[in-house]
């Protein structure tokens, strides 16, 4: 299909055309886009699909927005209209055209694209929007300025601006450090408000009148703001500077700060008001004093009476010869002219006075404040003028009470006293001793809590941490070693009593910590039973020790309970043991002989050497018939050598024969094999071992023949075992005791013997092979 199209743009107001034009005074993003079609060289008629695409350059360049498809368009005698909405942000003031593809109204046609593309031309409000002086435009332009030409206001997100400019629903950013400005509405170079955001690192806000002589400044930088004059600062309000922690500053026609409010004068010190005369050479200033709640006054910064030079805050300097006190505290009595109480400071004294008379120095007597003395390194001293400690007290040279010693504390109506002295302290009733006891009502009590300080009870030279002597026996430094606790007596017992008769009424339990962590602990516990009392050993993670595994036992009938591990360097002699009762893993080792009675395993035993049994070896369950009342027992096979045996059922094949395969490791572990056949389900006269097993062969197997086809045979092998080990410590039947065993017995009450003639330690003495 040939198509020509003439084109007629035109933007118009009907809203009987498209909703998204309104009558409304606001104007959408819709336009009417009107063309001529014609169709095999005649103006078209009917129904055509219709692609409208917006492009940024005459041929070939980008799209812009998306594609808008007119299907089943009316054209008639070669005219159609349509209504295109390419949204907001399109129409940018960038030149714009559009491509028109046309097809038949059908939808397996393709689409067919129209050249030229069309140019977007200016519509009537865009017209209208930059229309210039004379024109009905209200913007207009100037070489790159814009202005507006409209005799209203302009109105950002308001549609009734109150104002040239009225900004509502936002803010007003002015960014890239451009300034603020105002001017007097006469002379576009006087400024009458002027605010510039990077002034010197902070900002300024500056203020003058009509004629731009008058200028009041606000300045902020460095953390302080300052209002200025003509003349300089006036008033400066400091956020935080080294020497102070904010204030407000007030300064005269010289610069000079008349009056300062401080928010903290010095690192230890409160607030601070200081007032100046016009030269700044005389200052009266009032200070806070470090949030004590009290005030100084100061004049140039201190206050002197009695000097003009005062070195402190308050300097009270006294005459020569002077009897009168450098400082007087009187209190009146009722009548306004009679003083009851005085406080005298003469010299480096303090005297207090009542009606004339020496009278009690009383601080903070009705006042539950506290009372500080020598926080500044200094000592106090009682009874003392050179005081070698914190707090001195010197008094007579033992602790009792009758000599005062240099200190006592009287509690007068139970005539308790207590006193101390050097390295002593004594507790009396009316002259006898009595019991010294420490926070008796409760709460902690921490003795040598650091450093390499000891205790001793009974001993003036503890031996170690703790040091418990009821009698000496000599016990010195070189014995102790590292103990933390000793106690020395001529039958010393260490006692743990409880009336708790269950499971851990009485126990002991050895932690460890690692980095202030807690790791294991190993704990001993006594427990209580119907059949006597059994003392546990438990160890593990938890801080409880009850509840760590039980790894050994031991009660009262003597039976020893182990669980886990149990090795033994040299030899080992029971009469019965219990290992592992309810614990996986268990092992025992031992590097020596071992000789045992009855051995009861719960778990799983190893045996690296040789295992010798004076009974029998048998295993032990549970009847299942009858498993709460009965046991099953079965013994195992015994002989001169020792054996493995392998045997199972094999069915023969057409021929009447059958190959049985052994395990590939038979020919490492084994030697001189020896077979038996039973025939099963029919009678077999002829059946043989027709290739025994070939040792030689990396495989092992042999051969049955002789057999009724398609039978089963029961087959076993028995083969002396012949592993490293066996070759290396051979077979020995029979076995010369060795000394220390002869002339004693396994079982003496077998044979009429004495239970001391019973042997502890068996010597498995092994051939030469």
């Amino acid at each position: 299909m040939k198509a020509i199209l003439k084109l007629t743009v035109a933007l118009l107001a009907l809203p009987t055309v498209d909703s998204h034009l309104s009558t409304c005074s606001a104007q959408g993003t819709a336009f009417t886009y009107q063309g001529r079609l014609d169709d095999a060289g005649s103006p078209a008629n009917g129904l055509y699909d219709l692609r409208f695409t917006l492009y940024n350059q005459l041929s070939g360049g980008s799209t812009v927005g998306a594609p808008i498809t007119r299907p089943a368009t009316p054209v008639s005698g070669g005219v159609f209209t349509v209504v295109l909405d390419y949204g907001a942000g399109v129409f940018d003031g960038s030149a714009r055209w559009i491509e028109i593809a046309v097809r038949t109204n059908n939808a397996a046609a393709v689409f067919v694209p129209l050249a030229p593309r069309q140019p977007i031309t200016a519509a009537p409000y865009a017209i209208f929007a930059s229309g210039g002086p004379g024109a009905a435009g209200p913007w207009a332009l100037t070489g790159t300025h814009i202005f507006n030409t409209n005799s209203g206001n302009v109105g950002i997100g308001m549609p009734k601006p109150a104002a040239k400019l009225h900004i509502a629903g936002g803010d007003l950013l002015i960014d890239d450090g451009s300034n603020f400005r105002m001017a007097n509405g006469l002379d576009p170079n006087i400024e009458t408000v002027f605010l510039d955001s990077q002034f010197f690192g902070g900002s300024l806000l500056r203020l003058r009148d009509n004629a731009g002589t008058g200028t009041i400044e606000l300045r902020s930088d460095s953390g302080q703001v300052s209002l200025f004059n003509s003349g300089g600062a006036r008033v400066t309000l400091s956020a935080n500077t080294p020497a102070q922690g904010g204030s407000i500053s007030l300064r005269n026609d010289d610069n000079l700060v008349t009056a300062l409010l401080q928010g903290e004068e010095q690192v230890n010190f409160g607030a601070a008001l200081t007032l100046a005369n016009a030269s700044a050479s005389t200052t009266i200033s009032l200070f806070g004093d470090g949030g004590s709640g009290e005030a100084r006054a100061g004049v140039a910064g201190d206050v002197g009476a009695g000097t003009t030079a005062p070195q402190g805050r308050l300097h009270v300097r006294g005459r020569a010869n002077d009897t009168r006190p450098s400082l007087l505290v009187e209190t009146l009595s009722g009548s306004p002219t009679v003083f009851t109480t005085s406080i005298e400071l003469l010299g480096n004294a303090i005297n207090a006075y009542f009606q004339g008379g020496p009278s009690a120095l009383r601080l903070n007597p009705n006042s539950a404040g506290n009372i500080l003395l020598a926080l500044g390194g200094g000592r106090v001293g009682v009874n003392t003028v050179t005081p070698d400690a914190k707090l001195h007290v010197a008094g007579a040279d033992n602790a009792s009470v009758a000599g005062g010693g240099l200190m006592v504390i009287e509690h007068a109506p139970s005539g308790n006293e207590l006193a101390f002295d050097g390295n002593e302290i004594q507790a009396r009733n009316s002259g006898s001793a009595i019991t010294f006891n420490i926070n008796a009502g409760g709460g902690n009590v921490s003795l040598v809590q650091s450093g390499a300080g000891q205790v001793g009870i009974g001993t003036g030279l503890p031996q170690g941490k703790l040091h418990v002597r009821s009698a000496s026996v000599g016990v010195t430094a070189a014995d102790t070693q590292n103990d933390e606790l000793v106690i020395e007596d001529s039958d010393a017992r260490l006692g743990i009593y409880s009336s708790d008769a269950g499971v851990g009424g009485s126990s002991i339990a050895l932690a460890e910590l690692s980095g202030g962590v807690f790791e294991d602990q190993w704990g001993i516990i006594r427990e209580t039973t119907s059949a006597g009392d059994t003392l546990w050993f438990t160890f593990g993670p938890s801080t409880a020790p009850l509840s760590n595994p039980g790894i050994m036992a031991l009660e009262p009938n003597g039976t020893v309970f182990i669980n886990e591990f149990l090795e033994v360097q040299g030899d080992i002699a029971a009469q019965g043991m219990v290992l592992g009762p309810n614990q996986a893993g268990f092992e025992l080792t031992v590097q020596g002989n071992a000789s045992i009675g009855d051995l009861t395993v719960l778990d799983d035993v190893s045996v690296l050497g040789n295992l010798g049994v004076n009974g029998t070896k048998q295993f032990l369950i549970d009847d299942p018939r009858d498993p709460a009342n009965r046991y099953l027992r079965h013994y195992c096979h015994e002989g001169a050598e020792p054996q493995n045996i392998y045997n199972g059922i094999v069915t023969l094949d057409a021929n009447g024969q059958a190959t049985v395969q052994l395990p590939d490791y038979f020919r490492t572990i084994n030697r001189d094999p020896r077979y038996s056949l039973t025939p099963i389900g029919a009678a077999m006269p002829n059946l043989h071992v027709a290739e025994t097993i070939d040792l030689t062969c990396a495989t092992s197997s042999f051969r049955v023949a002789g057999g009724v086809p398609g039978k089963q045979v029961s087959w076993e092998i028995k083969a002396i075992r012949n592993d490293p080990t066996i070759r290396e410590t051979g077979i020995c039947v029979e076995i010369e005791k060795q000394d220390g065993e002869r002339g004693r017995y396994l079982r003496p009450d077998l044979y009429g013997q004495a239970e001391a003639s019973r042997t502890s330690v068996v010597t498995l003495v092994q051939d030469s092979r």
